[in-house]
């Protein structure tokens, strides 16, 4: 069965691609591919350039979608066990949630920013002391008050 070319690539250039890469996995360097073709080396080097990413990431694509399902039937699997709070259920459901964490992406790194204010210490401390003392008002600061 034929594989459908990617909507980025038009009939002809997927044809082209196949070829020249069936041709380089046959043994030959992209030179010979490209006199064999017909075509310069550069436009060899770009067509299996682009198949090369369009089929990996394809295929990738396909084992993850396969390995999520399997990790999804070892959960099924276990999941009594692991409700019913059986050591090795639980740790195989644990074992797998992890997996399934790394293979979706979810435990990957995340970004966040420290924001630091700059204080001045003995000001606060004084304002600590003043509360602490009940007055509220630390010496020498100026309070003002609305008259009515």
């Amino acid at each position: 069965m034929p594989k459908p070319v990617p909507a980025s690539i038009q009939a002809k250039e997927w044809q082209q691609a196949e070829q020249a890469f069936a041709l380089l996995l046959s043994g030959k360097s992209q030179r010979q591919v490209a006199q064999e073709m017909g075509v310069s080396l550069a436009l060899v080097q770009r067509r299996v350039a682009k198949y090369k990413a369009e089929t990996v990431q394809s295929r990738a694509e396909e084992l993850r979608e396969v390995q999520h399902a399997r990790i999804q039937a070892g959960i099924a699997a276990n999941w009594k066990g692991y409700l019913q709070g059986d050591k090795d259920a639980t740790q195989s459901v644990i074992r797998l949630m992890e997996r399934e964490a790394r293979l979706m992406g979810l435990d990957s790194a995340q970004a966040f920013t420290v924001q630091t204010v700059q204080v001045n210490d003995e000001l606060e401390v004084l304002r600590m002391l003043a509360a602490m003392d009940g007055h509220g008002t630390i010496p020498g600061e100026i309070v003002r008050s609305e008259v009515e």
